[in-house]
Parts: structure tokens; C-alpha cells; sequence
């Protein structure tokens, strides 16, 4: 039958006939040709007729993924690092020393830091680079160059971070570290290649230019200190590191310790990390080099305390100021900073304790315009604290305005909004927008965005959307805005039904002013793609963004992923899912492959879980191939599908993986994996190995073990040798294996000694436990159909109460088999073991089988 159609069907091909079906519902139209034979039928349906030109002209044009967004070289990097990891050689030194140069230069022009997921790449070529020098003298980058390398490890600021700004916990900091070392002892030691950068310099006959000044003095060397300390400070909060190296460099170059802006970074750090003792030890040695150097730090300090939000550590170093800082040069440092510990003082809640911080403002006596305009609106925000009403504050803006002498502006009920958040009251804070309306105070960039997000936090999304329509009509900095678009964005996704048309037209808009995009809002769209099935629009997004985050930040997607792939209630795309995951993610650890391996095991795609574990061993890393578990959980999944050529190729993978020794867990799992495949006697040749292993078996291989035996042709033989070798060597035997044997018993007809076991599980166990359901039920649904009756008889005389359980808890469809995960103990002792005792396979949901091999260790 199979090749008649075949060969009809070929035949039909070869004449030009439609493979038509006179019932089809949709009907392929027939595309003819003049030059057909004469012996076709013509269709009586409408043919197509074709034009080369007019196809040309209105066909839609193949749509081209945008390319993956990489810093130029980097890819050059990432494969020497992989080259070099293999003992590989390829590109030549000067290559790697201008692919070095090429992407610190792209560094340079973006205003961009190098991110963690770089580092490493970066550190294993410049050692190379070192190594190749110190050994052949090989070229490497210039002194300039090496100091554009160490800028740009840093913070990309010019100023200290603030609470607002401070930077997520990185990977990969030792080698952050290690980088920024490197690059500083280089440059360090190479004093006779470091340019000048002073005045009335003399230059050499040679065209070298000697301005006839010791070492210490050197301003290229000066900046070089201050962005290695500022990165190990500003960037890692390393206060330790940084602080022991300026106090060694100060040995050799004494007048370093003396510059304020090399010691501001250090103390800034200490004081973040709370190091308060270290601190004071290190105020005390800087004081030996400048007697004014605690003073023209001590604002760096508080600073540093403030972003860590430490209150107790502002409050003791602000009650003990040097003497110094108060002076005249440093006022306008100071009210910025009473300005910044007072907002910490209403966020924390110590309102008293900065009264008097805020007594000491009221009584500054500003000139700029501009600076009363901070003074008006920190107390208004302080007011506001303190549980003023609205009203209140409109009274006090309006004596404050007389008595400052200056116009009410939209910039103080700004500040008063932005601090305003921690209340989390939106009726208040829509009741300070109709103030300013009130005021006929003019809406800026700053007010609408701050309005959008007191209405995202209030659940008032079209009103948001109504705000971010108003801020797209005044002029502002994509930076500042962007978080708040994100919100929206992220507010909007989150919506049902989902607003897709004005999720994409704001996204545009955001791409269009080259705006940021947060890691959760590329997640969120990410997910939303997947759930509509727009793939090329999910690769362009995940092209253009993915490789500009860090690496916590990548997990966040990377988790948007995962949760997809395991979410039960998504419709399909799961396998697109996990394409993108391995594509774009591929630092996505061993034990998530293996949970999403396991995951599509459970919905029976033992296809996909193959692919994804020949990903893992196509893997070059050795953190990512596949481990002893990885196996295990691949034939525990094999078992439960029961697909015996998987099993076998999966098997042959195991054989020729030398880096893989299989244990007693492993054996156990493919043991299994054959015995739920009918391969019995593989099952029992896996035993036979397990029992000669120094390890030896666990309790899960025994009770796998008794599992072959219910079927084997020596099976009987082999269980009693089995319950034999138990017995003798007087162990604890649990109930799940003493019913594992009684099953495999019950299977291969041994009635009397099934019976027998059954009535000795209480002397067995030493009275811990004795018969109960589901020893009745290993015998009964094992059982051969002509010792049915008799078991049956034997159980409603021995086991009448276990027997109404038994059969309260149903049967099969098939009517034959009483059904087991009603009866299962809810402490989860059996875990895995009901499809041992005659369950049928409809009723088996997949099993975890790590959780029996921690329990049988135990």
C-alpha cells in the first residue's frame, strides 16, 4: 500500500499534475504552463499567472536581521582569549596591539566603560601582550595608550557617585582588579616614556622634552593615580586596595600624598564600606604630608556615607568637623552638601536631628539667585516632611518668595516632588500639580516626567501615557527621561489586554532619540515578542541591545528566558525561546540547561532535550559540558519517554565522553532508562557493574534493580540473590525497596513468596512498619491474569480494610490496574517508585529523580 501511493504520487509530480483531493477544504491553485502536455486535465480552478517585471516591482523585500551590536575588536578579544585557553596562536602581537588600541579608542569616543562581561577577554590578551614583551620584546601599547586603558576601567564620571547613580554589584572584580594593576606597575615603571604636560618646557636636541622636574611631579603621572584610585574606589568600592597603594606609591613619591584629588577617592570609598577605624587611621597618616588634608576631604567623606545611606556614620561625622572645613573656599561645597545630608535625614526619618542642619541653612546669606532657589526648595521640602498640607506650603512659598526676593519657579516644586516619593501619597502629589498650575508656573521636561511617574506608581497608566505625551513638547536630555519611559513601558506591559500599538510607537520614539533601554524593559519586550511569535523583531532587539548590559544585568533577560521556557501556560515558542537563549546567552550556566533539558522531557519533546544536551557537549568550556548529573538527569528523562534509540545514541555519547567516570547515580539512571524501554537484560548487565563498583548501590539502584527484574527471564533469580545479599547484611531496609521486591515477586508469578514477604514486613523491619495499601497493590497489579483471582481472594481475607482503600481509590482505564498516586504517603517517601509497582504510564508524571538520590543519602 505504502508504495503504490508512493508511486503514484511521483508519477503525478512527473506529468504536471495537481495533487488535489476532491473534499479539500483549501485547494492549491495550479500553476500551469503553456508548454504543458496535452494530456493534463486543465484545472477548473483560477490559475495564477506570473510577471517577472510586475513581481520585481511589488514583491515585499526579504527582511535582514539588524547585526549583533559589538564593540569594534571585541570579537577578536573573545576568540583570543578562547585560543589562548587552547594553546593556540594566530593573530600576531601588533594585531592584538591595535585591536587593543581600536577598542579602547571606541571606548573612548562612546563615553563607556568596560563592561564585566569584557574583562576577561581584555586581561587574558594584555598579559599575553606582557609575556610576549618581557620574553622577545615584542610591541605593546604605548604609555598614552596604557593610561586610556586605565580611564576607561573606570567610573565614567567625572564625579563621585551619588545614591541615584551607584552602580550594580559586578562580576568578574578580581580581574578588574588584576587589569587595573597591570596596566598602573606598567606604567609606573616605564617613567622614561612618560610625557611632559607643563610649561616653559625645554626640549632636547633629540626631540625629547625635559622640564628638569623629579618624577613625583609629573602631571601625566598624577592622572594616571587618580583613575586607577578613583576606579578602584568609585567603580569597586575597593577602599582597602586603593588606600594601601596610594600609601606605598607615597613612600617613593612623597608630594602625591599632599594632592587633595588623589586622597578624596580613598576616603570617599572608606567611608562607603563603613570602615570608620581604617578611616581614621588613614586621616591621621595623611595629616603628616598636608595639615589641611582631613579638612579638604571631609566633605568626600560625608558623601561617601550618604550614598551608603549610613546615618549614624553622617550624623558622628558631621557633629566632628576638622578644623578647616568651614572656611570661606569651601561654602559653596558645603551647602551642597547640607542640601544632600538633609534629603537623607527626611528619607531616613531622623527629622530632629537635622533641624539643625537645616537652622544653619535658613541662616546662609546667599547672593545668587540660583542658590536661594535651592534654599527656598529644600525648606519647602522639609516642610513637606514635617506633615504640611498643600495649603501650608502655598503660604510659605509665597513668604519665602518676598522675603528671598525671587519669583516662585517650577524648580522648586520639582525638588519637592522628586523627595516626595518615600511618602508614596499620588493625592499629594497631584495636589502640588495643581499648585504649580495655580501658580501659572510654566510645566518643564523635569515636571512632566516627574508627574508620569507619580502616576505609573498610583496604577494610573493612561494618565502616565497622557504625561509622556505633554513631555514630548519641551526640550530635554534623553538620559534624564529615559528611566521614566522604561516605567511606562515596563506599566504598560504589564497591562491586560496589552497596549501593543503604543508600546511599539513609544519604543520607536525611544530608539529614534538613541535612548536608553534598562535590562527589564528589553526583558519585558523580549517576553512580549515571544508570546506574539514576532521573532525577527525579538533577534533585532536582543542584536541591539543584549551585549550593552553587564552581566547581573543580562541575567535578568536571560531569566525572561527561562521562566518562558518553563512556563506552563505558554501556548508555543518554547524551543525559539531557548534558541535565543543559546545564541545571545551563551554564559548560561550548566544546571539551567539541565533544568530546561528536563523541562522539555516533561512535556514529552525527548527531540529537543537531545539538542540541548549535544549543545552542552559541543561546548568548549568545561564548566559547561555535561557532568555526571547532566547524564543522569538525560536517561532519567529517556526513561520517562521510553524512547530506546534516543537511549542508545544517548548511551554511546556516555561511552565516549572520557572526561565523564560514571558513578553509582548515573548507572542508576540509564539502568532505569533500559528497564522502562524493555531492555531488561541491558538493565541487569548495568546492575552487575554496579554491584562491583567500590561505590556500590544505593538504595534507588536496588529498588531500579528489582524494577528489571519483574520482567527478566532470570529475574526471580535475581531478586532473591538481591533480597538475599540485603538481609545478610543486616541493614535497614525501607518499605519502598521491601515493595519493590514484593512487586518484582508478584511479577514473575511467585504468588506464595509475594504473600509470604507481605505478612514478614513487620518482623523485617523490626516493627517500624508492616503491610499496608500499597504492598497490596505491588502484588495485585503485577500479578499475572490467572493468579488474579487468587490474590484477590488472599487480600479481601487478609487485608479487608487495606483492600476498601484500594479500591476507593479507583482503577485504570483499563479496569485492571488499581490506581497508586491517590495512596502515595504526602511526605513524598515514594517519590519515583509508583511506576515500579504497577502504575500505568498515563498516570506517571515526570520524576525529579535528584530528590531520590538525596533522599536515599540521607
Amino acid at each position: 500500500m505504502r508504495s503504490h501511493l508512493t508511486r503514484r504520487v511521483f508519477r503525478t509530480i512527473l506529468h504536471n499534475e495537481p495533487l488535489l483531493y476532491k473534499n479539500c477544504t483549501r485547494r492549491v491553485r495550479l500553476i500551469s504552463s503553456r508548454q504543458a502536455r496535452p494530456s493534463v486535465t486543465k484545472s477548473k480552478f483560477h490559475q495564477q499567472y506570473r510577471s517577472l517585471w510586475w513581481g520585481w516591482l511589488t514583491s515585499k523585500p526579504k527582511r535582514v536581521l539588524k547585526p549583533q551590536k559589538i564593540d569594534p575588536g571585541m570579537e577578536i578579544l573573545a576568540e583570543q582569549e578562547t585560543l589562548l585557553a587552547m594553546g593556540v596562536r594566530k593573530y600576531s602581537n601588533a594585531d592584538l596591539v591595535a585591536t587593543l588600541k581600536q577598542f579602547f579608542e571606541h571606548k573612548e569616543a562612546a563615553e563607556k566603560s568596560v563592561l564585566d562581561t569584557q574583562i576577561n577577554a581584555i586581561l587574558a590578551t594584555y598579559k599575553h601582550l606582557l609575556a610576549e614583551r618581557e620574553h622577545d620584546g615584542e610591541a605593546s601599547l604605548t604609555v598614552e595608550e596604557t593610561e586610556l586603558c586605565l580611564r576607561k576601567l573606570g567610573y565614567n564620571s567625572k564625579h563621585a557617585p551619588s545614591a541615584s547613580t551607584i552602580m550594580l554589584a559586578e562580576e568578574n572584580i578580581d580581574s578588574f582588579v588584576t587589569m587595573a594593576d597591570l596596566l598602573f606597575i606598567d606604567i609606573k615603571n616605564r617613567t622614561s616614556e612618560w610625557p611632559t604636560i607643563v610649561d616653559n618646557a625645554i626640549v632636547k636636541d633629540d626631540g625629547k622634552v625635559d622640564n628638569g622636574l623629579p618624577p613625583e611631579e609629573s602631571t601625566f603621572f598624577k592622572n594616571c593615580t587618580q583613575s586607577y584610585l578613583e576606579t578602584m574606589t568609585y567603580r569597586f568600592k575597593n577602599a582597602t586596595h586603593a588606600k594601601d597603594m596610594l600609601q606605598n606609591l607615597a613612600k617613593d613619591y612623597p608630594s602625591l600624598a599632599r594632592h587633595v584629588e588623589l586622597s578624596r577617592p580613598v576616603v570617599w570609598a572608606l567611608a562607603f564600606r563603613g570602615k570608620n577605624d581604617e578611616l581614621k587611621s588613614f586621616l591621621h597618616w595623611l595629616e603628616k604630608f598636608d595639615p589641611s588634608g582631613p579638612a579638604n576631604t571631609w566633605d568626600s567623606i560625608i558623601e561617601g556615607a550618604v550614598v551608603a545611606e549610613d546615618i549614624e556614620s553622617v550624623k558622628d561625622w558631621w557633629t566632628n568637623q576638622p578644623a578647616g572645613s568651614k572656611s570661606n573656599s569651601k561654602f559653596m561645597r558645603r551647602l551642597m552638601l547640607s542640601l544632600t545630608v538633609l534629603r537623607l535625614c527626611i528619607t531616613s526619618g531622623n527629622m530632629s536631628w537635622g533641624q539643625g542642619i537645616l537652622n544653619d541653612l535658613v541662616g546662609m546669606k546667599l547672593v545668587k539667585p540660583g542658590d536661594r532657589s535651592k534654599q527656598m526648595a529644600m525648606i519647602l521640602t522639609w516642610a513637606m516632611a514635617s506633615g504640611k498640607s498643600v495649603d501650608e506650603l502655598e503660604r510659605m512659598l509665597d513668604i519665602l518668595c518676598e522675603r528671598l526676593e525671587l519669583s516662585p519657579r517650577i524648580d522648586e516644586i520639582n525638588v519637592v516632588l522628586e523627595i516626595a516619593k518615600f511618602k508614596n501619597d499620588p493625592y499629594y502629589a497631584e495636589r502640588l500639580f495643581s499648585l504649580a498650575r495655580k501658580k501659572q508656573l510654566r510645566f518643564n521636561a523635569t515636571t512632566y516626567r516627574l508627574e508620569m511617574e507619580w502616576r505609573i506608581l498610583a496604577g494610573d497608566i493612561p494618565g502616565a501615557k497622557v504625561s509622556y505625551d505633554r513631555l514630548r513638547s519641551q526640550e530635554f536630555e534623553i538620559e534624564e527621561i529615559s528611566p521614566a519611559i522604561n516605567q511606562l513601558v515596563l506599566a504598560m506591559c504589564q497591562k491586560e489586554p496589552v497596549p501593543y500599538e503604543q508600546i511599539m510607537d513609544i519604543v520607536g520614539e525611544l530608539i529614534a532619540s538613541e535612548g536608553i533601554f534598562s535590562a527589564e524593559l528589553v526583558a519585558a519586550l523580549s517576553r512580549l515578542h515571544l508570546e506574539r511569535g514576532e521573532m525577527h523583531d525579538l533577534a533585532d532587539l536582543l542584536h541591539t541591545y543584549a551585549t550593552t548590559f553587564k552581566s547581573a544585568e543580562r541575567a535578568v533577560i536571560c531569566n525572561t528566558f527561562v521562566r518562558y521556557i518553563f512556563d506552563i501556560k505558554a501556548s508555543g515558542g518554547k524551543w525559539d525561546a531557548y534558541t535565543f537563549l543559546k545564541a545571545i546567552f551563551p554564559e548560561t550556566s550548566r544546571a539551567i540547561r539541565i533544568d530546561i533539558m528536563r523541562e522539555f522531557f516533561k512535556v514529552r519533546r525527548h527531540d529537543l532535550a537531545m539538542h540541548v544536551f549535544g549543545d552542552m557537549r559541543a561546548a568548549q568550556i568545561q564548566s559547561e559540558r555535561p557532568d555526571a548529573a547532566a547524564y543522569a538527569t538525560l536517561f532519567e528523562g529517556l526513561a520517562y519517554t521510553r524512547k530506546l534509540e534516543a537511549l542508545q545514541i544517548a548511551h554511546n555519547m556516555l561511552r565516549l565522553d572520557y572526561q565523564v567516570e560514571p558513578d553509582t547515580n548515573v548507572r542508576t539512571s540509564l539502568m532505569l532508562a533500559y528497564a522502562l524501554c524493555d531492555k531488561l537484560r541491558n538493565s541487569l548487565a548495568i546492575w552487575d557493574e554496579i554491584a562491583t563498583m567500590q561505590e556500590g548501590p544505593s538504595y534507588r539502584s536496588i529498588n531500579v534493580a528489582f524494577r528489571a527484574c519483574q520482567g527478566a527471564q532470570n529475574g526471580v533469580q535475581y531478586s532473591k540473590d538481591i533480597w538475599f545479599k540485603l538481609k545478610q547484611q543486616d541493614i535497614e531496609i525501607p518499605k519502598e525497596t521491601a515493595d519493590s521486591y514484593i512487586a518484582a515477586l508478584a511479577a514473575q508469578g511467585q504468588l506464595e513468596e509475594a504473600f509470604k514477604t507481605v505478612s514478614d514486613l513487620n518482623t523485617i523491619s523490626n516493627g517500624q512498619y508492616g503491610a499496608d495499601t500499597i504492598s497490596i497493590a505491588a502484588v495485585i497489579n503485577l500479578i499475572s491474569s490467572e493468579h488474579r483471582e487468587t490474590a484477590l481472594a488472599w487480600a479481601h481475607e487478609k487485608y479487608p480494610t487495606h483492600m476498601r482503600q484500594l479500591e476507593a481509590a479507583g482503577k485504570s482505564p483499563f479496569g485492571r490496574r488499581y490506581l497508586l498516586q491517590p495512596l502515595l504517603p504526602k511526605d513524598g517517601s515514594y517519590v519515583g517508585y509508583w511506576n515500579m509497582l504497577g502504575a500505568h504510564e498515563w498516570e506517571v508524571e515526570y520524576i525529579d529523580w535528584t530528590e531520590v538520590a538525596a533522599k536515599d543519602e540521607k
